[in-house]
């Protein structure tokens, strides 16, 4: 194979998967609720799913000096591949519960995201660097946001042929195969170019050095505040989005994944008009405004009568956090973090 095809088929299983992640993201909320039908248990199984992943991100970061990423990315998708295929032959064979089943299931797989999600990010910056970096990135970043929109519709298309317990295998599948198109790829491929030491460290040492940072910057301190607050209406958006369409309204998992298909194309389109808007005002105005417009929406959702009106009220909340959490809170967080680090280093 020559570079370009090597590129070619590693940007494909990054898609792969990100695209079983999106499916699986949206088939677990509605298999919970309907065979629970309870809003609790739906937000119990996401946040057995999200917390493994907020654990496992420094332990992966560690974990990955020791070890080259092919061997990682590969590792951690094959395993998410099989632990889905077999959570499903334990539901189709067994009466275990569907419920502890699926928790075990998310648990494991949101582990091993984050050792995916770790590996690409450590790749990217270590065998690429200069105008190749900036170019992979924005691959990267297409990536991400067309599988927040093919994600949710390849999963509704998929709910036409097969009840949604089974995109269970098909999910299982993806990141099988994504494991082994980056398998075959050489050694030499994921040498790095841009190398840079390693410093051994210590978890626990490390996070004391982070928290002691944060809590001398007071500007810092205010602006992880605001990103907790945010992921955990964007936690609650997405753990109760199931339960809203399904149960409350009373539609198929189709309109689920609409909600899902057409936000993803809203928040790509929000992105485009982020540099014209900030040509008019700071991001910190633009980034108030939106927290308002975010908790605004919050309230009509509660209030609304109607799936129509609710649904367009979902659409505006989840792209305003997206704009929020990309955009301002990022940005402010790598400056206030650049000018504190420079005014300790003189």
């Amino acid at each position: 194979m020559t570079n370009t095809k090597y590129h070619l088929l590693a940007i494909f299983s990054i898609l792969l998967s990100k695209l079983a992640d999106q499916i699986l993201l949206f088939a677990i909320p509605i298999i919970v609720f309907k065979l629970t039908n309870s809003f609790s248990l739906s937000g119990i199984a996401f946040f057995m799913e999200w917390l493994p992943r907020v654990i496992s991100l420094p332990i992966s970061g560690r974990k990955l000096d020791k070890c080259d990423s092919q061997n990682m990315f590969v590792h951690a998708n094959f395993v998410r591949g099989v632990v889905i295929l077999c959570a499903f032959l334990a539901l189709s064979l067994t009466s275990v519960s569907l419920f502890l089943v699926l928790c075990l299931m998310m648990v494991i797989n949101g582990f091993y995201y984050a050792r995916s999600f770790v590996t690409v990010q450590y790749y990217t910056s270590h065998v690429y660097s200069g105008k190749k970096l900036a170019k992979v990135q924005t691959y990267l970043m297409n990536i991400e946001q067309i599988s927040q929109i093919m994600g949710p519709a390849i999963g509704v298309a998929l709910s036409v042929y097969f009840n949604i317990l089974s995109e269970l295998i098909i999910i299982a599948v993806m990141f099988v195969l994504s494991s082994l198109f980056i398998l075959r790829l050489p050694k030499s491929y994921f040498i790095a170019t841009n190398k840079q030491n390693v410093i051994q460290s210590n978890i626990v040492k490390d996070l004391q050095v982070a928290l002691g940072v944060i809590w001398y910057s007071n500007k810092l301190r205010w602006m992880v505040t605001l990103t907790i607050f945010i992921n955990l209406i964007w936690g609650l958006m997405l753990s109760m989005g199931a339960p809203l369409v399904t149960g409350t309204f009373q539609l198929t998992a189709s309109y689920f994944g609409l909600v899902q298909t057409v936000t993803g194309i809203v928040n790509i389109a929000i992105f485009m008009l982020i540099p014209i808007v900030l040509k008019r005002c700071s991001v910190a105005i633009l980034g108030f405004s939106a927290t308002i417009g975010m908790i605004t929406g919050g309230l009509l959702i509660g209030a609304g009568q109607t799936y129509t009106f609710s649904l367009s009220v979902i659409f505006l909340s989840w792209s305003l956090m997206a704009f929020l959490t990309s955009t301002f809170v990022q940005k402010e967080l790598n400056l206030s973090l650049k000018m504190f680090l420079e005014k300790q280093l003189g």
